[in-house]
């Protein structure tokens, strides 16, 4: 959607999405009928190598998605496995006002922010009413949930609704990619079953090699077990897949600045600045990357405008961090009060209190905030 309206060629599109070929063309809706035209062009000399057109009754939208991509594959001799052949046939009719909510959800969850999740939460509901057996609607139930979980809502209150959802995604379509994933965030964060974990993110791997998220949260996993170089491939990975800054929950923005590569972690998080302004959680890390650089004036402002557009106790705590790691124990002292203050009536996440407490050398604190952070399972 980034490149709707863009006046961009598209061997430069290519190129910042790191593709040799770009799909583009029409959809139209007709009553209960889908019109689709679809040409392939390869981007480093703009040839059309493929067109074609398709009129598919709209409860046949699934089939419509998986013939077009088996056409594409075919089209660039993509060897597919006999499994993922198998995938492709294997889809199901669903209600065109399910696919409708769903595909509404997905465009709310994108905003990365939280209006946008509950919206997205919102839609992912209705399409589940209006087909119970429709098996992405849930999975994107469980994305939505845990783009809230944390920031905004009690791990201990979101994340078992992340489960349950995308536990009955996989009910439903165990070959869903997706919905793996999004558990294997849970056992990872909540449930702390690190094996159950990979076992998740390695089957949502093996439906979808290149979903970035679960190589995202795969990535997080490694970083927990001090596998750095294997955890840096996947972050790469993921980096690759969606360089457009939708994985779940902004991991691989984080994952450089835990390497302590803060330059990369500032590139990083100015790329996806540049894609989606409002996206808090880039400004947020990046000026915990700015901080640790001792440009604090810097530190300050990326801090405040991840406050201002998140609305988070979380994005908060993060300024409150960089002013304790410049040495203004004023300011820092003063979001520790408005933090208690929020903790009466909303979620505030303990480890982020801990983090301020643990910059301003007050280890006992730090200490009595890490113990009730481990009580709430915070993430």
């Amino acid at each position: 959607m980034p490149y709707k309206k863009t006046n961009k060629r598209l061997e430069e599109i290519a190129t910042e999405l790191s593709v040799d070929y770009i799909l583009e063309g029409s959809v139209r809706k007709s009553g209960q009928r889908l019109r689709v035209a679809a040409q392939l062009i390869d981007a480093a000399d703009e040839t059309h190598l493929w067109a074609e057109s398709y009129d598919y009754h709209l409860s046949d939208i699934l089939t419509l998605q998986n013939t077009i991509a088996e056409a594409i594959a075919n089209q660039i001799e993509l060897k597919l496995t006999l499994e993922k052949k198998e995938l492709l046939v294997r889809p199901r009719r669903v209600a065109p006002g399910a696919h409708d909510a769903y595909l509404r959800g997905l465009y709310q969850l994108r905003k990365l922010s939280r209006e946008g999740a509950e919206k997205a939460i919102t839609h992912f509901e209705d399409a589940t009413q209006k087909d119970a057996s429709y098996a992405l609607a849930y999975a994107g139930l469980a994305r939505a949930h845990l783009a809230l979980t944390t920031f905004y809502v009690a791990p201990l209150e979101g994340m078992p609704k992340v489960k349950a959802a995308a536990m009955k995604a996989i009910e439903l379509d165990d070959s869903l990619a997706e919905a793996h994933a999004s558990l294997g965030l849970v056992q990872f964060f909540f449930d702390w079953d690190w094996d159950g974990s990979e076992k998740e993110f390695q089957r949502a791997l093996t439906f979808n090699p290149n979903l970035a998220e679960a190589h995202a949260g795969y990535a997080g996993l490694l970083i927990a077990r001090g596998l750095r170089n294997e955890a840096f491939l996947e972050t790469k990975k993921a980096l690759e897949l969606d360089p457009v800054p939708v994985a779940s929950r902004g991991e691989y923005l984080w994952q450089f600045y835990v390497f302590r590569q803060y330059d990369e972690t500032i590139r990083q998080c100015q790329k996806a600045i540049d894609l989606e302004p409002n996206f808090f959680l880039a400004h947020t890390v990046m000026g915990w990357a700015l901080a640790e650089q001792g440009r604090f004036a810097e530190a300050v402002a990326r801090a405040e405008a991840g406050h201002r557009l998140g609305g988070s106790p979380f994005a908060l705590a993060g300024l409150g961090y960089i002013y304790a790691k410049a040495g203004d124990r004023e300011k820092a002292a003063r979001i520790l009060e408005e933090l208690s203050e929020l903790s009466n009536h909303r979620y505030v996440c303990g480890y982020s209190n801990a983090a301020i407490y643990a910059a301003l050398g007050d280890n006992e604190q730090a200490l009595d905030w890490l113990e009730r952070a481990y009580g709430e399972r915070s993430d």
